[in-house]
């Protein structure tokens, strides 16, 4: 009888210890929070559980544009903060001054010795959300279903643009390339081709970001900032 007791007892804590937890890992959620930087057009979000992002925000008339360019995870070190990209491995790094600003010294070209300043610390919601439509499985769709073609198209020089000419890539002709988000530099560096890839080596990122030749267009690969957004450059006529 005691045995049943015992047993009886023991099943009928496990609903309460499952409720528990769930309570638990729901409060938790709740209580996180982000904090948010801006730097001029740049924003950067932080959040608790060591994730970030890192967006450009274009104007146009009355509308606002966000592009994210980064995401992934953050590592703190005293007064150091590491962005590590999540698609491309590339790092950001940014280190806290007296005034308790963010001074990038290493990142996006026009980024480094710019200054993200503290705006707000918010609920995680909004950023959860955010994060999740940065990895939009219909993007994952979108990068399986690009091919390396190996027909020799042709790769003219100049200046490419996207649809609503926010991005641009320059290809010279000696090599070097120009990547970037309206005024704001990405990305720079050389460039190379092999058969349909055009390939972009940034030695301050200390990456190198791909570029399918389809056609008559340039399309970004996934590990480019900015790739996410499905990205057909074409030729600007000279």
């Amino acid at each position: 009888m005691i045995t049943v007791m015992k047993k009886w007892i023991f099943l009928s804590i496990i609903p309460l210890v499952i409720l528990l937890l769930i309570i638990g890992i729901t409060l938790n959620k709740k209580s996180r929070k982000f904090d948010q930087f801006s730097c001029e057009n740049m924003d950067l979000m932080v959040s608790d559980d060591g994730k970030y992002i890192l967006s450009y925000t274009s104007s146009f008339a009355d509308m606002q544009v966000e592009y994210f360019l980064s995401a992934g995870y953050v590592k703190k070190d005293k007064d150091i903060l590491v962005l590590t990209d999540k698609e491309n491995g590339s790092s950001t790094v940014l280190a806290r001054n007296s005034q308790n600003d963010y001074v990038v010294k290493n990142g996006f070209r026009d980024l480094i010795n710019q200054e993200f300043h503290f705006e707000k610390r918010s609920d995680n919601t909004s950023f959860i959300e955010q994060y999740r439509t940065y990895h939009y499985p219909m993007i994952l769709f979108w990068k399986r279903k690009i091919t390396i073609d190996d027909k020799l198209y042709q790769l003219r020089m100049g200046k490419y643009k996207d649809t609503f000419g926010d991005f641009s890539l320059v290809l010279k002709s000696n090599h070097e390339y120009s990547y970037c988000v309206e005024d704001f530099v990405i990305s720079e560096g050389t460039w190379k081709r092999d058969k349909g890839i055009v390939l972009l080596r940034d030695d301050v990122l200390n990456n190198t970001f791909t570029i399918y030749i389809q056609n008559s267009c340039l399309v970004a690969g996934f590990n480019l900032p900015g790739g996410m957004w499905d990205l057909y450059l074409r030729k600007i006529e000279d």
